[in-house]
């Protein structure tokens, strides 16, 4: 639970200003990098199977995000896909006399949900970078 909340914690600039990027992709980006690292070291040592859904999650998180980075479904489509994972794996597991926990579903979605928002934010900074943030523009 301990590592989840750090994801969290982790990812909160990026969740918070990836809708707001001027001229700070290190922002989005922190989101990316910070849950990167969890998924990395931050797994209890009695269940290395979290790591594996970290990463899932946020693969399946940065495929939705790019596949529809051209449309308006890129806010949410990338979370979707991570959490639609998460989701239909733990259905798998009780169909198929799997353990069922909240936790891998948590250790799925939440990284695909920091990932979709962190790449948002890149992607909206890149789109915009060549138009000046203050609003200047000089004409040839």
């Amino acid at each position: 639970m301990k590592t989840i909340i750090t994801i969290l914690l982790l990812s909160l600039p990026g969740l918070v200003y990836a809708e707001k990027i001027a001229d700070a992709p290190y922002i989005p980006m922190a989101a990316i990098v910070g849950t990167m690292a969890v998924c990395a070291v931050g797994p209890p040592d009695d269940q290395p199977d979290k790591g594996s859904h970290c990463f899932v999650g946020m693969s399946a998180s940065f495929l939705g995000t790019i596949l529809t980075s051209n449309t308006d479904q890129r806010w949410w489509a990338g979370a979707a896909l991570g959490c639609g994972l998460g989701a239909a794996k733990e259905i798998y597991d009780n169909n198929n006399n799997g353990t069922v926990e909240f936790a891998d579903f948590a250790w799925t979605c939440l990284p695909a949900i920091t990932t979709n928002f962190g790449l948002n934010g890149m992607i909206k900074f890149y789109s915009n970078k060549g138009t000046p943030s203050v609003g200047i523009s000089v004409d040839f």
